[in-house]
């Protein structure tokens, strides 16, 4: 690849988990109308209108081969951010994600307070979360696989 076309897509990459791509990117100013589905909260329309972007990136985004996001993965998405919203805003208080997308195709919200972070890839079928707090990975590192929309105890344990 030339360093051109690195030029045009590098800016908005940045390692995620495992080494894979994430896109990275801001807001397009639009108005609540505009979103495929409206936020329930007003709080949520920014980050609803982000997943709006993911929506529609093209196969192939980053020039890797990565899959454009499934659009049943960004339906579940959708309700996974109302889902964690309505729960933490009743409890110790909502944080905005930074939402991206993976290679395969998935949404994935990251959220940090110091040395923790919380990270959900949410696919067509199933979410995943890995939980860190340190560099090692057998340590400092937890993953596994939501059996509900969202799961209390991942927040609780991101503000311990």
């Amino acid at each position: 690849m030339s360093a051109i076309t690195q030029t045009a897509w590098l800016p908005y990459l940045r390692p995620s988990f495992e080494g894979r791509p994430t896109k990275v990117s801001t807001p397009v100013p639009k108005t609540a109308s505009e979103s495929s589905r409206p936020a329930k909260d007003p709080r949520l329309t920014a980050s609803h209108l982000q997943i709006d972007r993911l929506a529609s990136l093209p196969e192939d985004w980053d020039g890797h081969g990565s899959a454009k996001p499934n659009e049943h993965a960004v339906e579940r998405a959708r309700q996974f951010l109302e889902d964690a919203f309505r729960d933490t805003s009743a409890t110790v208080g909502w944080q905005s994600p930074y939402i991206s997308a993976s290679e395969d195709g998935e949404i994935v919200f990251e959220w940090w307070n110091g040395v923790r972070k919380l990270t959900i890839y949410v696919g067509v079928e199933q979410s995943a979360f890995l939980k860190s707090w340190g560099p090692q990975i057998v340590e400092d590192m937890e993953d596994g696989v939501l059996i509900q929309t969202w799961d209390p105890s991942l927040w609780a344990w991101l503000f311990e």
